[in-house]
C-alpha cells in the first residue's frame, strides 16, 4: 500500500496543474518537481518497513528503498568522466542539500531519486534492527572493503585483512590531536604506487594502515602506513578520506563468516598477476563488468561459469580485482570443503556431485559477488555489492552500551558456548577513547581499576 501510494504521489507531482512553478514550455520547473518529490519521499519513507528477503534468509534492515519501493544502491564517483560531466551530482530528495560525490550516496536508477549519506545514516540509526546489529558493525574487519579518494575521479579499493583496533602507541608519531582517535588495520591491495610488489614481482601488497577518526562525526582519514609485520614506526602521509563497504555475513545476514577459509582465500590470491594499465582501460570502457544472474538459471550453466571466473583471476589486475578474486575464491573454497566431505566415501556419481558443488559455489558468487574480476571498476563494485545487501558507510559509528553486562553475546563458529571477544572502551572528557577492560571468548569480563558505572562504555568486536 505504501509503494502504491508513493507511485501515485510521484505521478501527480509531475502534472503541470499541480505545480505552481512552470517553465517557458508550460511544464513543471525542475525546482518544483524536486520539492514535490521531496514531500512524497519524506512522507512515504517513514512508512516503509525493513525489507525481508525470504529466499535468501536475509534481513536487510540497512537496505534503503525509494518512495516507489525500489531498492536503492550506493554510488560513488564514476571513473574518468565523473569529474567532467558531474556524474552522480544532484540533490538529496530528503534534505534537499547537494550531494557531495566524494562521500558517496544512495540512488534509485528507476526513479532517479538520490539519498545523501547523512540521511542514510539517520534512517539506519532510526531502525530498531540497525541498533541491534550496529554493535557488530562499529569497526571493519577481514573481508570489508576500504575506499580512499577519489583522486580526480578514481577511487582506490583496498581489502581489509585483519580487524581494525585502537592504537595508542603511535599517536605522537602521527601527530594525532587529543580529541581524535587512532586505529590500525592490516590490508591487501594491488596498486601501481607500489611498483616493486604489484608490478615487478607481480603479487599483492600487504600493508598496515593507520586511521584517524573524529569521535563526534565518525569520519575517518588514512594518515599513516608501514610494512606488514614491521615493528618500526609508521610513516605519516597526507590524510586520505575513507569510506567503507561492510559485508553482510554475521551482521544483517544469518550466514556465518568463516575466518579460516577467508584467510586461505587471501593466501591463494597472493600471486594473481601484475597490475595492468591495459586491464584498467578495458574496465573503464567496458559495459559488462557485472554478472547477470538471469543468464545462469540452471545448475549446468552455473558450473560452466566457474572455470571462466578462474581465468579472469589470472589476468592483469586493478585495485578492485583483489576484493572480487578473494571473495570468489572464498565461496569456491567453502564448497570445496563440502566436496571433500562428500567424496570421502568414494562411490559413483563423482562428476555429478562435483558439478553440483561448483554450481552451488557460483550461486553464492552470483548472490554476493556478481562481478568480473578484470572488468569491474570501483564504481561498479560499490553499485553491485550494495544491491547484494552490502553496506556503504562514510563513517565508523560506535554503539554505546549502558553497562558491561549489557554487551551482547554473539555466537561464534566455535560453538554456542563461545562469544565474540570485545575490548571495552571509555570516552574521556576530551572525547578520546581509552581501553578500560575486555571480555574473553568465554564471556569473562575484566575491568581496570577505577572503572565506574557512570562512564560511557563502548564495545569493539
Amino acid at each position: 500500500a505504501a509503494a502504491s501510494c508513493s507511485v501515485a504521489l510521484i505521478v501527480v507531482s509531475r502534472h503541470p496543474f499541480d505545480c505552481p512553478c512552470l517553465d517557458s514550455r508550460g511544464k513543471p520547473s525542475q525546482l518544483s518537481r524536486r520539492a514535490s518529490l521531496y514531500d512524497a519521499f519524506k512522507d512515504v519513507t517513514e512508512r516503509l518497513t525493513a525489507h525481508q528477503d525470504c529466499d535468501a534468509g536475509t534481513s536487510s534492515a540497512i537496505a534503503t528503498r525509494c518512495p516507489a519501493g525500489h531498492q536503492m544502491t550506493a554510488r560513488i564517483t564514476r571513473e574518468i568522466i565523473g569529474a567532467w560531466v558531474g556524474y552522480g551530482a544532484g540533490r538529496c530528495f530528503r534534505c534537499m542539500t547537494k550531494v557531495a560525490m566524494k562521500h558517496g550516496y544512495y540512488r534509485c536508477g528507476e526513479c532517479h531519486v538520490s539519498l545523501c549519506m547523512s540521511c542514510y545514516r539517520a534512517k539506519a540509526e532510526a531502525s530498531d534492527l540497525s541498533r541491534r546489529d550496529v554493535s557488530l558493525m562499529i569497526l571493519p574487519g577481514p573481508g570489508d572493503i576500504l575506499l580512499t579518494g577519489p583522486c580526480v575521479s578514481v577511487t582506490h579499493v583496498i581489502l581489509m585483512s585483519t580487524a581494525m583496533k585502537l592504537n595508542v602507541e603511535h599517536r605522537d608519531t602521527l601527530k594525532i590531536p587529543e580529541d581524535q582517535e587512532l586505529y590500525e588495520c592490516g590490508s591487501v591491495e594491488s596498486t601501481p604506487f607500489y611498483p616493486m610488489d604489484c608490478i615487478i614481482r607481480g603479487h599483492l601488497s600487504r600493508k598496515q594502515y593507520f586511521f584517524r577518526r573524529d569521535p563526534f562525526e565518525g569520519t575517518v582519514y588514512l594518515v599513516g602506513l608501514r610494512a606488514w609485520d614491521s615493528k618500526s614506526s609508521p610513516i605519516a602521509i597526507a590524510p586520505l578520506y575513507c569510506k567503507f563497504v561492510f559485508h553482510p555475513f554475521g551482521r544483517s545476514c544469518s550466514t556465518a563468516f568463516d575466518m579460516d577459509t577467508f584467510q586461505e582465500a587471501m593466501c591463494a590470491s597472493e600471486h594473481p598477476g601484475s597490475w595492468s594499465n591495459l586491464t584498467a582501460l578495458k574496465a573503464v570502457f567496458s559495459k559488462s563488468g557485472i554478472l547477470d544472474a538471469s543468464q545462469f538459471l540452471d545448475a549446468k550453466a552455473r558450473a560452466l561459469l566457474l572455470p571462466r571466473l578462474r581465468d579472469r583471476w589470472a589476468r592483469g589486475h586493478i585495485c578492485s580485482s583483489v576484493a572480487i578474486e578473494v571473495w570468489q575464491r572464498y565461496f569456491e573454497m567453502l564448497h570445496g570443503v563440502k566436496a571433500a566431505a562428500a567424496f570421502a566415501g568414494g562411490g559413483s556419481g563423482t562428476e555429478e556431485r562435483q558439478e553440483a558443488l561448483d554450481a552451488a559455489a557460483v550461486a553464492d558468487i552470483l548472490r554476493w559477488m556478481p562481478l568480473k574480476a578484470d572488468l569491474a571498476t570501483p564504481s561498479r563494485l560499490v553499485k553491485a555489492l550494495t544491491a547484494c545487501h552490502w553496506c556503504l558507510r562514510d563513517d565508523l559509528p560506535l554503539a554505546p552500551c549502558c553497562s558491561v553486562a549489557a554487551i551482547p553475546a554473539v555466537e561464534m563458529p566455535g560453538g554456542p558456548s563461545s562469544v565474540a571477544p570485545v575490548t571495552l572502551l571509555a570516552r574521556g572528557a576530551s572525547g578520546g577513547l581509552t581501553a578500560v577492560g575486555e571480555r574473553s571468548r568465554k564471556g569473562e569480563v575484566t575491568a581496570e581499576e577505577g572503572t565506574t558505572a557512570e562512564i560511557e562504555i563502548h564495545c569493539v568486536v
